[in-house]
C-alpha cells in the first residue's frame, strides 16, 4: 500500500496537469498502480488535462454523428429493420409428472444412474435433483436431456 505524502501528491498533480497518462505517472512515482493514480486523481477532484478532454470530446462527437447517420440510414430503408423478437411458444416438452420421493436426492445423494437436473431454488431447503433414470452415457433423463438441447 502506497503512502500518499505531500511530495508525491504534488508530483502527481504536476504530472497530471502536464497531460501525462496515468500509467506513465505510476511508473515515474514508482510503487503505485495506474488505478491507484486514477483513484487519487478522482479523490483530489483534478480535472482532465485540456488536451485529453479535447481529444475525448472530439471522439465522442464523431461517435455520436456516426450513430445518428447509421440510424438515419436504417430508418430510410425499412427492409433493413431487424425483425421483432418473437415470444417463445409454449414449451414443446410436456410437463413431467412429479416423482414422489419421501426424500428426493440432494447433493451427494445422487446415484450414478439418476438424473442430476436441479429442481427448485438452491437457496431453499426443498432444493433437490430430478432423480429419474438417466439416459445411458448422459447426465440427464430423456426429458431433461431434450430440454437442455433446446
Amino acid at each position: 500500500m502506497t503512502t500518499w505524502t505531500t511530495e508525491r501528491i504534488t508530483n502527481l498533480k504536476k504530472l497530471w496537469t502536464l497531460g501525462q497518462p496515468a500509467s506513465a505517472i505510476a511508473t515515474i512515482l514508482g510503487n503505485v498502480t495506474r488505478n491507484a493514480i486514477l483513484g487519487k486523481v478522482h479523490r483530489l477532484g483534478l480535472s482532465t488535462p485540456s488536451t485529453a478532454s479535447t481529444r475525448a470530446s472530439a471522439t465522442s462527437t464523431q461517435r455520436r454523428s456516426r450513430r445518428q447517420s447509421s440510424s438515419a440510414k436504417t430508418r430510410a430503408a425499412p427492409g433493413c429493420q431487424p425483425k421483432p423478437h418473437k415470444a417463445k411458444r409454449a414449451s414443446k416438452f410436456p410437463p413431467l409428472q412429479p416423482l414422489v420421493f419421501n426424500n428426493p436426492p440432494r447433493i451427494g445423494e445422487l446415484k450414478p444412474d439418476q438424473c442430476c437436473w436441479p429442481e427448485g431454488d438452491p437457496r431453499k431447503p426443498d432444493f433437490h435433483f430430478c432423480g429419474r433414470s438417466k439416459t445411458p452415457g448422459r447426465p440427464y433423463c430423456a426429458h431433461h436431456r431434450a430440454r437442455s438441447m433446446a
